[in-house]
Parts: structure tokens; sequence; C-alpha cells
């Protein structure tokens, strides 16, 4: 992998887990582990590497349709993120499914599938 690739195949590898929604309840709606767990520490990788990816997305020969939905989904996970306290409620709810929604489009767009990753 290069060096510019990085960030794009750690987002990769890593978004599916967003979808794990035992790891959500045991991490974010339960809170059984501290403040700053492991959920906290898979977002915040996951806003990084977004971020990383969206900075120099020409070297990463992103189509449009790829780039689209990762534009998409950082409209939703980013404010989702500055306002995250680790707490859970209804309204953070709603956001989290658009954000789900938006992560499914990025794998789509790749054409990315846990075994092709």
């Amino acid at each position: 992998m290069s060096k510019d690739r990085e960030p794009l195949e750690n987002f990769l590898k890593n978004l599916p887990h967003i979808f794990d929604e035992k790891y959500q309840e045991k991490n974010w709606i339960k809170r059984e582990r501290d403040h700053h767990g492991e959920f906290d520490q898979f977002l915040n990788s996951l806003c990084d590497d977004c971020e990383d990816c969206l900075h120099i997305y020409n070297p990463l020969n992103l189509n449009k349709k790829q780039l689209q939905a990762m534009l998409k989904f950082y409209s939703h996970f980013e404010p989702f993120y500055q306002d995250y306290e680790g707490l859970y409620n209804d309204q953070k709810s709603s956001e989290w499914k658009k954000i789900l929604k938006a992560a499914k489009e990025i794998l789509k767009a790749f054409n990315y599938t846990r075994e092709s990753g």
C-alpha cells in the first residue's frame, strides 16, 4: 500500500465496524467502557482517516461517485463527531442513522466488502 493510500485503506477497513450494533450498544448506549473508551477511539480514527482522504483525494484517484459518497458521509459524520460527548440520546440516534446510510454508500461506491479488504 502506498503512503498516499494508507488513510483510504484504513478508512475502508474500519468503516464496516460502524454497523456492529452489539459493539455500539455496549460501548456507546450502555457505556460499559470508560468515557474515553474503545468506541470513542474508533470514532476519532474514522474522522481523522476520512479528513485525510478528503484532503488528498486527487492522488487517491477517487472517481466522482466515490468522492461524493465520502463528502456526504463526512457532512453527516463531522458535525455528529464534533458534538459527540459519549452520550447516547434519541437525537443522536437519528443522526447516526444518516451516518450509517452514508457509510453504506461509501462501501458501495468502492465495491468494498470485508472479504475485499
